[in-house]
Order: C-alpha cells, then sequence, then structure tokens
C-alpha cells in the first residue's frame, strides 16, 4: 500500500469572513468545498481559542499529491483565498509512521 499524505493547512480569518453571519459562511464554505477527490478527506478544525497563530486548521488526506494541488487550486478560485477572507499561513505535509519503514525490521522484509 502507497503512503498516505497528511497536509495541515494553517489559517488566519481575515475581519471580513468574521463579519459575515453564520449562515453566510456556511455556504461560502459549502461551495468551497464541494468539490470531491477520490480517497481524499478533508477536515476543518477550529483553533482560534488555543493559539494565536492561526485562527483554522485544514486536515487534508490523500494518497496522491496531485489531488492536493487541485484542491488548493481550486480554493485559490474560492471566495475563501479569492475574496479573501482568510490568509494561508503555512502549509506542512506529512507522513504517518515513516520511522517504521526505516526500521531494521522493515529494511530486511519483515
Amino acid at each position: 500500500m502507497g503512503d498516505v499524505y497528511t497536509i495541515f493547512i494553517l489559517l488566519r480569518a481575515r475581519t471580513a469572513w468574521l463579519k459575515l453571519s453564520h449562515a453566510e459562511r456556511a455556504a461560502i464554505g459549502r461551495a468551497a468545498f464541494a468539490r470531491r477527490f477520490d480517497g481524499m478527506t478533508v477536515r476543518y478544525f477550529d483553533a482560534e481559542a488555543f493559539t494565536a497563530q492561526c485562527s483554522d486548521v485544514l486536515v487534508v488526506e490523500t494518497p496522491r499529491l496531485d489531488d492536493h494541488r487541485r484542491l488548493m487550486d481550486h480554493l485559490r478560485d474560492s471566495e475563501i483565498f479569492a475574496h479573501p477572507y482568510f490568509d494561508l499561513v503555512s502549509v506542512i505535509p506529512a507522513v504517518e509512521d515513516v520511522y517504521r519503514d526505516l526500521s531494521p525490521a522493515a529494511a530486511q522484509g519483515g
């Protein structure tokens, strides 16, 4: 089985976003994340109560980095970034448990 890539996308909400009603935010979010890619999951986390670094975190899991690229292109064209309602703070790609592939047992095939 191939790697599953996990990408943490840190966002900071702009004042324009915070001025919207919750219904308006929900509609914009639905439109921005309506496009789906097979095998990709996107989860949303609210972080503003816990850090000043970002207000929101998207967690993307995908076996294909090209799907992540297409998602980012789609978001860039959406109101999320085009208005803009959010600033992109950081994108952190990761692979879970890579150390297991580097262990002596894995190197010997067992």
